[in-house]
């Protein structure tokens, strides 16, 4: 940054879509609609991790937040209704059911994971110039959404290009911690013959993929805590119940 530019405030980052980046912005300044742009972070950095359940989670905070931005924005953010079914689509799409992605790539705050996707399905399908477009447009839209830059990596990588292969990984590495990433990272240096950052590569991917599968079982058991808490408040009165029906039952006998 040189002399003559000014910081980056919470609404510059909220204008170029990086929420997580106007989330920091806000807590560190103490402006802007904090709690609204944690929402739309949330959201993004659920999506950015393909984890659609807590995505949809966070939707259901989003017509609040979109009454707190919208003052401070210039055009319109997407109606809760519509990223919800953008993100059910990313769903399906993921599970192998309809390809369709038209509302997901329609709606802007699902747009960059719709791309992402598209490209997948796209080098599945062989077609790696459009799936390589598929994510530099991802990018493009989100810079930080690492999962298209370790999808790059890995058309590199499919392609021979081992130096372009580890640029990629690594870029998406400074992003976030990615197993996908780490473990592509090693199956790259290993065919460098750089055995020993190889190993250590794999490694940090096999404990990170442990480390999430542990967090995405709390996760999991968080969510069933309201409704074994309810099983477990009404359970009396169901016992209750059925032992006065046993009984009038048994009377009905005599």
């Amino acid at each position: 940054m040189t002399g003559s530019e000014r910081p980056r405030t919470w609404l510059d980052w909220a204008q170029q879509g990086d929420w997580g980046r106007a989330e920091v912005a806000s807590e560190l300044s103490g402006k802007g609609p904090l709690a609204a742009l944690s929402t739309l972070s949330r959201l993004q950095a659920a999506l950015r991790a393909r984890r659609y359940h807590a995505a949809l989670a966070a939707v259901q905070a989003l017509s609040e937040a979109e009454a707190d931005l919208q003052p401070f924005l210039a055009g319109p953010l997407p109606e809760s209704g519509t990223v919800q079914a953008a993100v059910e689509q990313l769903q399906q799409a993921l599970r192998g059911g309809e390809q369709d992605l038209s509302q997901a790539l329609a709606c802007s705050l699902t747009r960059p994971e719709a791309l992402n996707l598209q490209g997948r399905l796209r080098a599945e399908a062989g077609d790696v110039e459009a799936a390589a477009q598929c994510f530099r447009e991802a990018l493009e839209l989100d810079p930080g959404h690492y999962r298209a830059l370790t999808n790059l990596g890995n058309l590199e990588l499919e392609a021979g290009n081992l130096s372009g292969a580890e640029a990629h990984y690594r870029r998406a590495l400074a992003m976030e911690e990615s197993e996908s990433a780490l473990h592509n990272l090693g199956v790259v240096l290993s065919k460098q013959g750089r055995r020993g950052e190889s190993v250590r590569a794999l490694r940090q991917a096999e404990t990170l993929r442990r480390r999430r599968q542990e967090e995405e079982v709390r996760a999991a058991v968080q969510r069933d805590i309201p409704r074994l808490s309810a099983v477990q408040r009404w359970w009396p009165w169901l016992v209750g119940a059925l032992l006065v029906l046993g009984l009038l039952w048994g009377a009905a006998q005599l």
